[in-house]
């Protein structure tokens, strides 16, 4: 399935004078937004999330001097470009270009290069295709190389790191990102808190019927908790469903994983899943997600997904 809304022939920075950068807040929002700043330097990067987006509070940036990026499509944006299911209407005219592929960035940088240099990136595109779609292997997860680390040292909650990093990327080349002494400050800390966060899902996780499950809405820590970790620890299972606490909202945020590292998984379509449990849930196939409602609770929710899995 492919939707294409504009050409790159046929775009121009004069026809499209974007002033405002609305990208995703983790590795592929931000080569996204990497690209969107070379492309109109003098804009504006907002830092979003799925959630923030579904909150309508982004909708009063959003005017056609807007650029989206690897996020839900808010009307009257100048220019959108992403990869997820279901987060625009087959039906709505827009500007840029909406295609089922492995990652935001590949598709915008397929679109730019032939207006900014993005040679530089072209190497790594490739590997955040594997890291966003989750098409890498526990071995390499394991033995992480240079842009794996990289990948993981990027958390949602710091916004701060992410907009130093997109600032230095814009006129940097992005191999020189990796030895940066703030980068590596990061990748080791995130490293050094990988124990205590394991230490964390053994304790908590609950196996059930081969899925876990994993309640950390109330955990302290700032560390970044990803599908990958968890998955690690139990890379037989089918998948993984895990309930975190936004650092920003407040609100308990429901994640559904397929166990990418396990190549003998039961297919089950999570996007479908999680729509039918709450009207905000969106994503992808295999990594999708909603906020939980008011009215719900953890263990009310877990009652629900685990009848849905049946």
């Amino acid at each position: 399935m492919m939707q294409i809304a504009l050409n790159p022939q046929d775009f121009s920075r004069e026809q499209f004078p974007i002033k405002t950068i609305i990208s995703d807040t983790d590795i592929d929002g931000v080569i996204c937004a990497v690209i969107a700043k070379r492309v109109y330097p003098d804009a504006e990067v907002m830092l979003a999330d799925a959630t923030l987006m579904n909150s309508g509070k982004m909708g009063k940036f959003v005017n056609q001097f807007t650029l989206i990026a690897d996020l839900k499509y808010l009307s009257g944006t100048g220019l959108y470009f992403d990869h997820h299911p279901g987060n625009i209407r087959p039906d709505v005219q827009y500007f840029g270009c909406y295609q089922m592929r492995d990652s935001a960035a590949h598709i915008m940088y397929d679109f730019f290069k032939m207006h900014v240099d993005l040679s530089d990136l072209e190497k790594y595109i490739i590997d955040c295709d594997s890291f966003d779609s989750g098409k890498f292997s526990l071995e390499k997860y394991l033995h992480p190389d240079d842009f794996l680390k990289f990948a993981f040292s990027i958390s949602r909650s710091d916004q701060e790191y992410i907009t130093k990093l997109i600032e230095y990327l814009i006129y940097n080349k992005f191999s020189t990102i990796f030895a940066l002494h703030f980068v590596q400050q990061k990748i080791t800390s995130f490293y050094q808190n990988s124990d205590k966060l394991s230490k964390y899902i053994k304790e908590k996780a609950e196996i059930w019927h081969n899925f876990i499950f994993l309640d950390a809405s109330e955990y302290s820590g700032q560390e970044k908790l990803s599908s990958y970790h968890l998955t690690s620890h139990f890379p037989f299972t089918n998948g993984v469903v895990v309930f975190k606490r936004d650092h920003n909202s407040g609100r308990i945020k429901v994640r559904l994983y397929a166990n990418s590292f396990n190549q003998s998984r039961k297919e089950i379509n999570y996007l479908n899943l999680a729509k039918s449990l709450s009207s905000n849930a969106g994503g992808h196939v295999n990594s999708c997600g909603y906020v939980l409602s008011a009215e719900s609770t953890v263990a009310f929710e877990i009652i629900k997904i685990k009848a849905a899995l049946k």
